[in-house]
């Protein structure tokens, strides 16, 4: 081994400035060591003296190149603590340096919107609950002085509170300090009231978090969510919920049992400021059949109410709601809405019976839902035949069932109509029904279909019979007609002068194959400058046209030329 390997293989470092003494190489011929490896022949005097002058320099020249081993294993070292102090003043200035600590105010105020769970769409299943110390409010409240600032300020996020009540709230063990601390530090209004609940039984923590959102909340009225599967009449922090019931405005609760909403009836006579009310009742075969509640009679600013099922389970003072979405039986209290403007009715009775004859001069929408389950088929058209509604503005048809029966119309059932929706997914409508309904909706402005469309029927109709139409959406819909049909259509208003058509919102594309490629091009951006705004909800272009070099369309040759919009 020659010294020029050795300076070129380890690195000249430190007080060390040479490689050491060198290594005589062998000169034995590598064949003839290999030879005297394999045997037992000793080695000529010539090879034993060549083999004396290495083994009598070798120790020397090993010590020296483990000095310099320990050198190398220093300087690793040095420069791996090196490396990692580099790494993390990197990571320090790039986290000091991120723009994000210069986003204002009224941006993260957005951002945080975003991050919020409204109160009026949580779940029985939900796993978020206001008072865990992971939910949202908690968890950015306490990254930075500015982040807590800016949601200690806004005490309309502290206003929406969801509450899961499902299970039961274990003792607790040796928390006599602590409950003293919280006893200081709960607000002073709060603690007069309820420091007699604080006792072995309540985890004092959760009590704490829902005393904060309270005075946190300032004078916000609150948004409430309330579910369990169990019965919460016991439940060691509902004397401290309903406490706040003057000031709840929105409430949602979902409930098991009977006795969790008999559980709320001591608040009735306390709901002055509840203006939106929604209900979920599960399991409602289970309750008593003559079973109801006064829970809600008694809320004088009450104006909305949803409603899952069983409407006849409440008292609600229903003269007096203007918005509702009722499921379940909802005939049976359908003449209670005398004042209401925009009803959602999600009938299921099994059998259907006449009854009085609901008219309202007040209600301008009005959606009906024939659901999975609702027997017998035509729910709908015969709970539009006991409507008298001279006043409706908008109505929506959304079929489930195995066939989709449209209501009987005529020019003086819905003389106001400007908007109707018919959702049939997956199905085929009978379009001559249809286009007769249309016939009898002289002032219609927007129409949306959800359907399979596969006649061109309804394109003629609106040539002529829409005078005022200015709006149709197709979102939803198999559009299994020629497409061209559309594009006559458009045509055909315009030489009728009928309202120019504004909107048009479409599933996928239309695609033109067709031999006259200018005609159609001509059509549609005719259509389009004289200000057709189309959007496509799948796709980016909205119509392709297609040079067709033969009749036969199925022939045509895959080198079309494509044209799109």
């Amino acid at each position: 081994m020659e010294n020029g390997f050795i300076q070129q293989t380890f690195p000249q470092c430190g007080f060390c400035s040479s490689p050491g003494p060198g290594l005589p190489s062998i000169s034995v011929p590598a064949g003839r060591v290999n030879q005297l490896l394999a045997s037992n022949e000793p080695p000529s005097d010539y090879e034993l003296d060549d083999f004396k002058k290495i083994l009598s320099s070798g120790s020397e020249h090993l010590h020296s190149l483990s000095q310099r081993l320990s050198q190398v294993r220093d300087l690793l070292n040095q420069l791996t603590a090196h490396s990692i102090a580099v790494e993390n003043q990197l990571l320090i200035s790039k986290t000091l340096t991120n723009p994000v600590r210069k986003v204002p105010c009224e941006v993260l105020e957005q951002i945080f919107s975003w991050g919020m769970v409204d109160p009026m769409n949580a779940t029985i299943d939900s796993p978020d609950n206001s008072l865990d110390a992971r939910d949202f409010l908690w968890t950015v409240s306490q990254v930075c002085s500015t982040w807590r600032v800016l949601t200690l300020s806004r005490p309309r996020w502290w206003a929406s509170i969801r509450l899961d009540l499902q299970a039961p709230v274990p003792e607790e063990r040796g928390l006599g300090p602590l409950q003293r601390f919280l006893h200081r530090t709960t607000p002073q209004a709060l603690r007069n009231q309820y420091v007699e609940l604080v006792g072995p039984s309540l985890r004092p923590f959760i009590e704490y978090r829902f005393a904060l959102h309270l005075e946190r909340s300032g004078e916000h009225t609150l948004s409430i969510y309330m579910g369990s599967k169990r019965d919460i009449s016991a439940h060691p922090l509902l004397p401290l919920i309903l406490s706040s019931s003057p000031r709840w405005g929105k409430l949602r609760v979902s409930f098991y049992k009977p006795e969790s909403f008999c559980a709320l009836e001591a608040v009735s006579d306390s709901l002055d400021s509840l203006h939106e009310l929604r209900v979920a009742v599960f399991d409602d075969h289970k309750f008593p059949s003559s079973w109801n509640t006064t829970t809600f009679r008694n809320a004088p600013k009450l104006q909305t109410v949803t409603l899952n099922d069983r409407p006849d389970f409440f008292q609600l003072p229903w003269s007096q709601i203007l918005n509702a979405d009722i499921c379940g039986k909802v005939m049976q209290i359908l003449p209670e809405f005398e004042n209401a403007t925009a009803l959602t009715l999600r009938p299921t009775k099994r059998r259907l019976s006449a009854t009085a004859t609901f008219s309202s001069s007040h209600l301008t929408r009005l959606s009906l839902w024939e659901s999975h389950h609702a027997v017998p088929e035509g729910t709908i058209e015969f709970c539009f035949s006991l409507m008298s509604l001279p006043k409706l503005l908008s109505l929506e048809l959304h079929y489930h069932g195995r066939c989709a029966k449209l209501p009987y119309f005529s020019l003086r059932t819905l003389p106001s109509l400007t908007s109707l929706l018919i959702s049939a997914p997956s199905k085929c409508l009978d379009w001559s029904n249809t286009c007769e309904i249309l016939h009898f909706l002289p002032n219609l402005e927007s129409l949306s279909v959800e359907a399979t469309i596969n006649s061109d029927a309804l394109f003629h109709t609106l040539i002529s019979d829409q005078p005022s139409l200015r709006r149709l959406d197709l979102t939803g819909s198999d559009m299994s007609f020629d497409h061209k049909k559309l594009l006559n259509m458009l045509d055909g208003r315009r030489s009728e002068r009928q309202a120019v058509l504004t909107e048009l919102i479409l599933p996928v594309p239309l695609m033109i194959v067709d031999t006259e490629v200018w005609r159609w091009s001509s059509i549609w951006t005719s259509a389009v400058t004289g200000g057709l705004n189309v959007v496509c909800r799948s796709h980016r272009s909205t119509i392709y046209i297609i040079q067709d070099e033969i009749p036969d369309v199925s022939n045509a040759p895959s080198t079309s030329r494509l044209q799109s919009s």
